[in-house]
């Protein structure tokens, strides 16, 4: 799936999973990464609510320039 996500897709995403931060891809990369491409401009993620998470993204990204 990663070889038809620009790079600040690539960047957040590999930010996610190095804080091990909980998330899903939602979406229309979703259903591409099940072999219906249907690759949009925007990516939809869903973000898990618990406040162990939360804590994770937002103190990391407060250190953090995207783009």
């Amino acid at each position: 799936m990663t070889q038809h996500l620009n790079s600040d897709f690539r960047e957040f995403l590999e930010f996610l999973n190095s804080n091990e931060v909980e998330y899903l891809v939602i979406g229309g990369y979703a259903v591409a990464a099940h072999g219906h491409p249907r690759y949009t401009k925007d990516i939809d993620i869903w973000i898990a609510p618990n406040p162990q998470n939360a804590q994770r993204l937002m103190f990391q990204a407060s250190f953090r320039r995207f783009g």
